[in-house]
Formats: C-alpha cells, structure tokens, sequence
C-alpha cells in the first residue's frame, strides 16, 4: 500500500508541474550536479530521482546500469528514494543489508547498492518532490563532509526544480493569458518604444483587417493611426522615451481609427504603460464605438426633441387661461403653469406632498368656509386612481380673494400600466359663478315680485332672497313714512344660523334722514357702499354693528321716480369690494321693486276707478275722448323732447369720462326712453289708424325667412328665460307685404309670447300655406287667458287680468297695433287656447297674387274698425 505522502493530490500536481516526468531530454544543470556528487563523494552512482504514485523517475543520473540510464525510471518496489519523500526527511544507510526496511528492497538485492544517503528535493510549497542521492556499491561510513556535500548539492538541484516550477508556471501563465486574449471582444495590440507591434489579438484581426503575421514587427502608426494623427503619435512616443513617463497610462481614451480598407471609425482605448528595464511597452484594448457614437448623436436628438418638446408644452399651457397643474409617479408636486402661478402667487413647491397641498396653497370647499381634506384635492384623487369630473373648489389668494374653479383630473398612466403621475385642470368660474347667482337672485326676485300681493310683502321677500342667494349676513328693509320724517325698519332677515341679535334686535327701529345705512341712502337718493363706515354712516348701532363682525354695508334706493320710497339694506361679515356687478343687480332689482310698488298703487287706483266708473260712464265717455285728443297732443309733444334725451343719454354713453356711476344712471335713461319711445310709437301707430293713414308699402317677399329673422332676434331673451323656441317654416312661402310693418307685427307677438311663458317653457313657430292663406301660428306654454276676456284681447290698454295679478308690465296697445296691421295686409289675427295650456296667436295673410290695389282704402278702414 503506498504511503499517503506519495499519494498527496497536491504534492502529485507540482511534481507534474515540473514537466520532468515524461521528459527524455536531459537536463544539463542537473547532470552536472549528479556528476560533481559522485566525483566529490567517490560513489559509483548519484542521482536525481523524482517519487510518482506508481514509479520513480531517474530525472538525472551518473553511473547508472546501462538498462536503467536508458530506461531512466523504475518501479517503485525498486525505489529507496521514496522512503525519504515518506519520512520527509534525510535517509543515510551505511550497510543496506543490515536495515530492516531495505534489505529485501530488488535495488539491494538485486542492483547491489550496499550504501545508501538520500537528501528531500522540496518544492516552494514544502513538499517533498523525489530525493537528491548518491549510492556506493560496497559499505560505507558516510563522512561529515560527504554528508554537507551531498546536502548542498541537494540544496542546488531544488534551486534547479524551483526555477523549472517558476518557468512553467510563467509559460502557463503566458497560455492563459493569450487565451483570455484571444476570446476577448476588444482587439488587443501591444507596441514596444519604436511603435512596432508586439501581441495583435483575434479581435485587432477582425477590427482592423491586419493578420497576426501581417501586424507583429510593423509600425502600428502605418497600421490604424489615421494619416492627420502620424506626428502627433510620434511626438508623444518620444515623449514617453525621453521622460519614462506617461500621462495617458491607466486612462480610457476616444480616437479616431483606421481599419486596412481606408475605413475611419471612432474607437475607444484602454492604455497601459510599462516599463520593462526602462524601456516603454504600451498595451492597448480597442473596440470599435461607431455603434456608441450613433446611439449617442439619436440620444441626443431624441433628448433635444424631448426639450423641445417639453419646452412647447411648457408654453402652451403657459398660454391657456385655464390653471394646470401635475404631479410625478410619487405623488409629488412637479408643476404649475402661468395661470396656476397667478391664481397661488407663487410656483408649485417642487417635491411637496399631497398631504399638504391643500393647507399650502389654500384650497377649500365650495362653500368657501371648509378646508379641503388631503385626500378630497383633485390632483391627490386623480394619483390615486380617479378620473375627476367637475369637482368644484374654492381658492383663497393672500390678499383674502376668493376664487371658485371646477376640477378635471386624471392620472397619467404608461401603456404598460404604470402610473407615471397625474394632472388637474382647473377652470375659473367666478365671474360666470356669480354672475348666475346674481341672475338667479334677479329672475327669482322677479319670482317673487310676481306672486306677492301687496308692496310690503313683496319687498320683505325680495330682501330674503337677496340675503340668501348672495350669502350676505344680513338684509333688511326700510320703509319712509307716510309723513316722509323718518324711515323705518319693515324687516330683517339674518342668514346662516348667525347669532346678530345685538344688531337687529327684537324692536322697532326708526332713522332720520341722513342717520345710518338707511337714512343716507333715503338722503343721497344714491347707493351706499362702505367697507368700514365713513363718519356720516354712524349711528345707534355702530357699536353693535361691530361687535356682531359686520364690516361691510350696502344700501340701495327703492324709488318712483325721484321719490325714495324705501331702502334695500345689507351687511356682511368680510370686507367686500364694491362689486359693480353686484351692485347693478341690487339697482335692478329696487327698480324692479319701486316700479312693483307704484304700479300696485296704481292697480289699486284702477280698482278704484273702476268701481266709479260704473256710476260715472258718461263722464269716462267724455274722458275717453279727451284722453284720445291728449294722446296725440302728448305723442306729438314727447318725440321731439325724448329724440333730445336720447341723443344726449348716447353722448353721455360714448363719453371715456363718465364714471360707472354715471355711466350707469345714463343706462337706465337710456332704457326708460326706450320704453317711452316704443309707447309713444304705439300711440302714434294707434292715431294713425284711427286717421286712416296707416301706410302699407306692400313688396313681394318670402314670409318664412322674415319669421325666421324674427324668431332669431328673440332667441336672446328666450334663453335667457330658459325657454325652448322650436321652429317649423316654409322658408319659400311668398307673400305681398310690407316687411318693416310685418316684422313689427310678429315682434310684438314674440315678444308676448316670451314674457308670458314661466321658464322653462316652450314657443313654437309655424309657417305654412293651408286653404290657399298664408298662416303663421305662435304658441306659447305660458300663462293663457282666462276665456271671458278673449273677446277684450285686442282692444286698446286691456290687460288680461292673469298678467296683471302676476306683475308682468305691459301697455295693452301691442296686440290692437299687431291687428291692425295684419289687417292693413288683408288678413286675420285671432287667438286661442293652446294646446298645451297657454295660447296660440294665428295670422292668416293672402298669397303673394293678392291685389292691394282693388280697394286702396279698404285698408284704413279695416284698421279703424278692429280698434274702435
């Protein structure tokens, strides 16, 4: 059984290593030390013997038996050597046939060595490789001396041994790294100090086209340096020789390449330096980045047309009026635009949280009061998952300014569904949000202007619904006396559930002229608007005022004419701008209440008159009469005077120097001689009938596209009122009339049917030809006619007693006109119930091959008689 020494796995690898196993070469540095031993000890035989696990090899010999010097190894039975690589240690026998461990060993009995001194041949690594020996073939006493020689000698031949591992290893080395460079990708070239290539890999064949053979020993400048680069390559070779230094050595490095075809490519190189006995080797790897290189230049492009592209989105939502904002994959804001930036004063906070947008940037519920919870933002909704429609909110800027938007938000996700971030776009409503509430306020003051029963009641709800709809703290209405010494409170209406008992009070309140809110209102006979009460506003209840938070005061006439008759009062709890919106409304709407109050008086009146009337009939007779003669004496008398005011009120209206004020008061001129002048052409129209003169100038027309203009003209109104105007016309229907006096017809009976519909109600036009007449229908879902007074519908100054329970204005001179001046055309006009409950106005006109000139004064008198 062999020893475990012999069969160590390590010991085997670096006795392979040595490459003298299987060697028949001779070594010479050995052969010299074997044959100095036996020379110097005086033995027949000395040997270098190397232990394998089966065999021992006779690496060098001197005096061997012919057999074994050809053989040069030999079984291991045969072998004393292996007792020193299992003993580790020096093995000296004098007499071999008196050692129990060699005396039956075939070398002693059989090859006749009778004296035996061995010495290790350790590797680097401590192991023991084969023995360093000499053997003598009679007995002998090892000497001292023979002893230090044959250990020196030993000494020599594991120095021999050693440098034979080193050199194997450096060779094996040297063929791993060639096959490292060999199945590397980036050409490989090594240069020596005159630039002639050393090592030129597989990859410099295939990058640059050169063989090995054709590249190691020439120029690498004439090989890939482009021909421009040839003296700036040489003058940094001689550099390197002449300083031993290099600054480019251990550095990665962009250059321009050229292949064996002409072929120029950008490269990149990694260069080492060294220095070998103070001569440069320069080694190199190279690789071909032309596929870089344009990567490079489309990621560029690509990054430009991105900037671009982020720098024109960037300015068109700088230029939308509509506020947007976005946030990133993490939820952090990234982006205002200029419209958000102008609303919060300030740029988003780049990276700021959702959990705090809503307290950073002021955002609150749309009653203005409740602040917005971090997950009830849009742009947080939108993040996490929503799509917002139509979220309204409300803004407040550091100046106190309230702003309400409606929110669209939705999160921006990849194709692939990651959610890359989110966006909200915020519109400003506030002008258009107010200026609904303020309509509202209006159409429903007129609401309730048109159900009450008597001025008082109207105008304590009128207040009410103005102190509710505009959110105000407080309103009230003053009353002047009967006797005009004082003005009084009618009512007071607080909203909210606010406690402004200290203000209003349970108690009759009463000012005189010129003493608070009401009574310089009733002393002005103008509005009063003071965010913090000037001196002549202070009164008993300052004090109270400002201790209930009110800040802000409001007043507004309530006048006939130049009479005040009253005083719309208000008070809020923040400081209010005079708001030139709210106050046109407010004005409307006291001019809505004192024309209600007066015309009241004068319904109440009428009652009265008519009551007289019953015992007076001649005498109304006879003022009926006279009423005609001053009607025309006022018509001719008022053109003249209301031509002046108009053009005057125009001037005024063009004038860059009237202040709203002004400008305001013209307006209402402007429409009260309006108002006048439609009466007044009324009148004139009506005189002209009663004369015979109303003149028709007849022209053959298409009646269908002159409804149609009429039906347009009134879409405004009708919209306005929420009203739904449907239309079915013959656009091609002729007819022989007069347009300007037809057009004025079918407005009067639009504009009827529009006034008397509720909103939300529906005209419907019609145009037809129907038994060989033209006919034009006009129904309205309105208010009706009670069916005793249809046969009083077309007489002068009749009002339908629905219309005048309900406060709708009017002169009750259109419809007499209208019906003359269908009748002027020889045709009908008459009236009836609607199908849908209000009324239905229905002219019939002759077609287009009527005759006008068959009976010239047919016309005068039939307008005369329907007005009579």
């Amino acid at each position: 059984m062999q020893h475990a020494r012999i069969l160590d796995a390590e010991r085997l690898s670096v006795l392979q290593a040595t490459s003298l196993l299987d060697s028949a070469v001779p070594v010479p540095s050995l052969d010299r030390l074997t044959g100095l031993a036996a020379r110097l000890v005086g033995a027949r035989v000395a040997m270098v013997t190397l232990i394998d696990s089966d065999r021992q090899k006779f690496v060098s010999a001197c005096g061997l038996p012919p057999a074994l010097d050809e053989k040069r190894e030999s079984p291991l039975t045969y072998s004393i050597c292996r007792y020193v690589v299992e003993d580790d240690a020096p093995l000296i026998v004098p007499d071999t046939s008196r050692s129990d461990r060699l005396r039956d060993n075939p070398a002693v009995t059989v090859l006749g060595a009778a004296a035996y001194a061995g010495f290790p041949l350790r590797a680097p690594n401590g192991r023991v490789l084969g023995s360093f020996c000499v053997v003598d073939s009679k007995v002998r006493d090892w000497s001292a001396d023979d002893l230090a020689t044959i250990g020196d000698l030993a000494h020599a031949a594991e120095s021999e041994i050693a440098l034979r591992l080193t050199h194997g290893d450096q060779v094996l080395a040297a063929a791993r790294m060639q096959a490292v460079l060999e199945s590397a990708h980036d050409a490989y070239v090594s240069i020596d100090h005159d630039s002639r290539v050393v090592a030129w890999n597989g990859a410099a064949e295939r990058l640059f086209g050169w063989s090995i053979s054709e590249a190691v020993g020439r120029s690498i400048t004439e090989l890939i340096i482009p021909e421009r680069f040839h003296e700036a390559h040489l003058a940094g070779m001689a550099r390197v020789r002449a300083t031993l230094q290099s600054q480019l050595s251990g550095t990665r490095l962009q250059l321009s390449a050229v292949d064996r075809h002409g072929r120029e490519f950008p490269a990149e190189m990694s260069l080492q330096v060294c220095f070998e006995r103070d001569v440069p080797f320069f080694h190199a790897f190279l690789h071909d980045i032309s596929d870089r290189i344009d990567a490079l230049i489309e990621l560029e492009r690509q990054r430009q047309e991105v900037d671009d592209d982020h720098t024109f989105l960037h300015s068109l939502l700088d230029s939308l009026d509509t506020g947007v904002a976005a946030c990133d994959r993490d939820g952090n804001l990234t982006f205002f635009n200029r419209a958000l930036r102008e609303v919060h004063g300030r740029d988003a906070a780049s990276g700021e949280p959702g959990e705090t947008w809503a307290e950073q940037y002021d955002l609150y519920a749309p009653d203005g009061v409740t602040p917005l919870g971090a997950d009830e933002v849009p742009l947080a909704r939108a993040h996490a998952g929503e799509t917002v429609r139509g979220q309204h909110l409300m803004v407040r800027s550091d100046a106190g300014e309230q702003r309400r938007f409606v929110c669209n938000a939705r999160p921006i996700d990849s194709q692939d569904g990651r959610r890359l971030g989110a966006v909200v776009a915020m519109h400003d409503i506030t002008d258009a949000y107010r200026a609904e509430e303020l309509r509202r306020a209006r159409n429903k003051v007129i609401q309730v202007l048109s159900e009450a029963t008597n001025a008082e009641q109207a105008a304590i709800d009128a207040v009410r619904v103005i102190t509710d709809r505009l959110s105000l703290a407080c309103g009230e209405y003053w009353q002047v006396s009967e006797d005009r010494e004082r003005i009084e409170r009618l009512s007071s209406h607080v909203t909210g559930g606010l406690d402004l008992s200290a203000f209003t009070g349970d108690q009759p309140v009463a000012f005189d002229r010129g003493e608070g809110v009401p009574g310089l209102v009733w002393k002005r006979g103008a509005e009063v608007w003071g965010s913090e009460a000037p001196p002549d506003i202070v009164h008993s209840r300052s004090d109270s005022a400002s201790r209930s938070g009110l800040r802000t005061a409001i007043g507004v006439p309530v006048r006939s004419g130049r009479r005040v008759l009253g005083v719309l009062a208000f008070y809020t709890s923040e400081e209010l701008p005079h708001d030139p919106d709210i106050a046109a409304m407010l004005d409307a709407v006291a001019a809505h209440l004192g024309r209600f109050v007066e015309r009241r008086r004068n319904e109440d009146l009428t009652l009265a008159l008519a009551e007289s009337r019953r015992e007076q009939v001649e005498q109304l007779r006879e003022l009926d009469r006279l009423k005609e003669e001053l009607s025309a004496v006022v018509i001719h008398e008022l053109r003249n005077p209301l031509g002046v005011i108009r053009g005057y009120t125009e001037m005024l209206l063009d004038n860059p120097r009237l202040d709203d004020l002004g400008r305001r008061h013209a307006s209402v001129v402007e429409r009260t001689t309006t108002h006048v002048q439609r009466l007044v052409d009324d009148l004139l129209d009506l005189a002209r009938i009663d004369a015979g003169h109303l003149e028709i100038d007849p022209l053959p027309l298409p009646i269908g596209r002159l409804v149609h203009d009429v039906v347009d003209n009134h879409r405004p109104t009708a919209y306005g009122r929420k009203l739904t105007i449907s239309e079915r016309l013959d656009t091609q229907l002729p007819v022989l009339g007069d347009p300007q006096r037809l057009r004025q017809a079918l407005d009067n009976l639009m504009s009827n049917a529009i006034k008397y519909t509720p909103e939300g109600g529906t005209v419907t036009v019609l145009a037809q030809e129907t038994g060989g007449r033209v006919v034009i229908e006009i129904s309205d879902t309105g208010i009706g006619i009670p069916a005793e007074q249809y046969p009083h519908l077309f007489s002068r100054f009749f009002r339908a007693s629905n219309a005048t329970a309900k406060g709708i204005k009017g002169t009750g001179l259109g419809l007499a006109v209208t019906k003359a001046i269908v009748e002027a055309h020889h045709g009908t006009l008459v009236a009836c119930p609607a199908p849908t409950g209000g009324t239905t106005f229905a002219v019939s006109l002759p077609p287009a091959g009527h005759d006008f000139q068959t009976s010239a004064g047919s016309a005068s008198a039939g307008g005369a008689s329907t007005t009579g």
